[in-house]
């Protein structure tokens, strides 16, 4: 049986900083496990998933946690602003998850800074 890539966008395994803002303002730092035009994985520990999503993970479309998702550019005052929602959580081990997000409305702007931060 072969498994067939199914993904619109290039996956990038790379480590980034990326600063994460949550609806009601609360910031938070992480790093990319994974990253491609279309969405990405954050790393984070137990006491930063139940602080970022303290209600849990929500399956209804109309209950999908928003976040702001801003990424620097090294050495220059460039940043990129994308909001993305909360896809899933998945455990890594005792107290380390990764989040799962999903870009939202990313505009061809957008896409190239990215992919120019992504190809450095």
């Amino acid at each position: 049986m072969s498994s067939i890539e199914r993904r619109a966008f290039l996956r990038y395994k790379i480590s980034i900083p990326v600063h994460l803002e949550t609806s009601d303002g609360t910031l938070f730092d992480t790093v990319t496990r994974d990253i491609s035009l279309g969405g990405m994985q954050v790393e984070c520990d137990s006491a930063m998933l139940n602080r970022m999503l303290p209600g849990g993970i929500k399956t209804a479309p109309g209950d999908q946690v928003y976040l702001q998702a801003k990424f620097q550019f090294p050495d220059e005052d460039e940043s990129i602003l994308i909001r993305a929602h909360v896809l899933g959580v998945l455990r890594l081990a005792e107290s380390e998850f990764s989040i799962r997000l999903s870009f939202n409305e990313i505009d061809p702007t957008q896409q190239d800074q990215l992919q120019r931060l992504l190809n450095q």
